[in-house]
């Protein structure tokens, strides 16, 4: 039969001294009077790999019983078929299945010779009044399924390993991870001005995420800072979209602190804003470095929100995404009828791939160039489907197989500038028979160079100045590769006309922007409306091509009407509050 008594020292034998009352007061103040383990892995119990059906093995370690420092030496074996070692009454050979405690027993008394820790097992049916046994320091759950071990858990219900509960420290520099003693410790390092905690397999910087190590002798404290291509620091800038913020400095020094995320303090802020606590901030493009509550063009970075506001700033920094304006807003592709139509009877169908655009906030017009037709009218498509949003499918009624189409989208760019830009081209058709031309049909027309978009194509947005509505009219066609000709009913209407393409004359700095107007529709006169706001969105005119969309579908639809309510307010009017809408505005 196997002893139950393991190897082990005792802080003070009582029985030999009263002292012994004077140095488990001290123990106390570590355990607070509880009975605990010195730390995570003291007195672990794990399975013995000789015998791992019927024996565990207590690993050394120190426990707290009754005031009394137990260090255990060496390991010990525990047989669950060895009746010796529980408690009471003896198991039989083959213990039968359910949940056992591997505990340490021990009780402080004066005595001689002093008493001895014990390690011992509680069988099932004694378990659930293990906190009647006071002399009892619960070690391991072990489960018996089939006569055998089958689990070993460090709690069963709200009974569990308890350790000291102030097992944190410092080291001035980190030590070499030691699983048994440093699991669950948590350490300050203050040469690297960071906290450590000890997981199963070593050592976790929980600053980790959020912060990172660089020599940053050359900066300020709080300044915002990048990687740059030499894997060094740079003052950041939003003067292009590389040079833009990843950190901001907390600590000098060649072993440096970059703080990526969180509350920062003595942020510099750029000369000419003025900053108040709650303003949503941006990185500077005129003084490296350092912030203001205004976004800049052409690229702008998000940084955070203004918390505090002296001198300098305390932020909640954010590392926005960088963003700029569109390089690309308009994009035409060549639908050839021989190859491009896939027959999904009753309708032909073609991919669109839209990868370089930002997400599905594009607007889509369709232009038919099917020979010999030279003036390209806009055509209606059957349906417009977003597969993912790098592809969009063009419908078509299987009948119109032979049409050969360009697609015009304009979105947000998702590349730099230094391609093809977006320009507007505006003009104003006054009334009158001199200025409206009769065609000798049934219209009269006035034409609008676009010499400065690419082959002419473009977006068309027709307002009527009398009321500042956007209108229908009654046709818009592409007369010539610089022309595009307007048709209206008859020759008393003033007219401002915004025609938006590929620049044919370099950048221009547009800007497209899309806004989703969900659930907020305000009743209004038995239709229904919401503002946008130009100056948030950096729309700064109201010379602006708007588009609308459903949301859900991603089809264009007509609006009850679009009005300007202020040179910084546009107002989008629906006959219904159920409908979620992008407004896709470019200019």
């Amino acid at each position: 039969m196997a002893s139950t008594i393991p190897d082990q020292s005792r802080t003070v034998d009582p029985y030999a001294s009263y002292n012994s009352n004077v140095v488990n007061n001290l123990t106390g103040i570590v355990t607070r009077g509880d009975n605990v383990l010195d730390y995570y892995n003291s007195l672990q119990v794990v399975s013995d790999s000789t015998s791992p059906t019927d024996t565990v093995v207590v690993q050394p370690g120190i426990a707290y019983k009754d005031s009394v420092l137990i260090e255990i030496t060496s390991q010990h074996s525990v047989n669950f078929t060895d009746s010796d070692q529980y408690i009471s009454p003896p198991a039989p050979l083959t213990p039968p299945d359910g949940v056992y405690y591997v505990v340490l027993q021990y009780t402080y008394a004066k005595s001689r010779p002093a008493p001895q820790a014990s390690i011992k097992i509680l069988t099932p049916s004694q378990t659930p009044t293990f906190a009647n046994f006071t002399d009892l320091m619960f070690l391991k759950a072990v489960e018996i399924s089939g006569g055998v071990i089958a689990g070993l858990y460090d709690y069963d219900g709200d009974v569990q390993r308890q350790h000291v509960k102030t097992y944190a420290s410092g080291d001035i520099i980190l030590p070499t991870f030691n699983q048994t003693r440093d699991q669950g410790r948590f350490t300050y390092v203050p040469t690297e001005d960071s906290f450590y905690l000890g997981y199963e397999n070593g050592w976790e910087n929980i600053d980790s995420g959020s912060r990172f190590e660089a020599d940053t002798t050359a900066f300020s404290l709080g300044d915002l800072v990048r990687i740059n291509s030499s894997g060094t620091l740079s003052l950041a800038s939003a003067t292009y979209a590389s040079a833009t913020a990843d950190g901001v400095v907390v600590k000098i020094g060649t072993k440096g602190v970059v703080q990526t995320t969180g509350r920062v303090e003595n942020v510099p802020i750029e000369g000419a804003a003025t900053i108040a606590a709650g303003n949503l901030v941006y990185l500077s493009s005129y003084t490296p470095g350092s912030i203001t509550n205004q976004r800049t063009t052409p690229f702008w970075q998000f940084v955070g929100r203004a918390i505090s506001i002296g001198t300098t700033a305390e932020i909640l920094f954010v590392r926005g995404i960088p963003e700029g304006s569109p390089a690309v807003g308009l994009s035409k592709f060549k639908l050839d009828a021989i190859t491009g139509w896939i027959t999904d009877a009753p309708y032909a169908r073609m991919d669109i791939d839209i990868s370089e655009f930002f997400g599905r906030d594009v607007t889509v017009d369709l232009y038919d160039r099917t020979p010999p037709n030279t003036t390209y009218p806009r055509i209606e498509p059957s349906n417009l489907e977003y597969i993912d949003d790098d592809t969009l499918r063009v419908w078509i009624p299987l009948a119109a197989i032979s049409l050969r189409l360009d697609v015009c989208i304009i979105g947000k760019s998702l590349l730099t500038i230094g391609g093809s830009d977006v320009t507007t081209v505006s003009a104003t058709l006054s009334s009158g028979p001199g200025n409206w031309l009769w065609d000798g049909v049934s219209s009269y027309y006035q034409d609008i160079d676009v010499s400065d978009i690419l082959n002419g194509k473009a977006v068309v947005t027709v307002i009527d100045t009398a009321t500042n509505r956007v209108i229908e009219p009654q046709d818009v066609v592409l007369y010539d590769s610089t022309t595009i000709r307007i048709y209206m009913p008859n020759s008393t209407e003033t007219l401002e006309v915004h025609c938006t393409g590929d620049s044919n004359v370099g950048l221009t700095n547009n800007v497209t922007y899309a806004v989703l107007l969900e659930d907020s529709w305000v009743p209004s006169g038995g239709s229904y409306y919401q503002d946008i706001n130009l100056a948030e969105v950096g729309m700064t005119s109201t010379d602006l091509v708007v588009s609308v969309r459903n949301y859900n579908t991603g089809m264009k639809i007509i609006v009850e009407d679009i009005e300007f309510v202020s040179s910084t307010s546009l107002r989008i009017w629906m006959p219904v509050d159920t409908v979620d809408v992008v407004v896709t505005m470019s200019g």
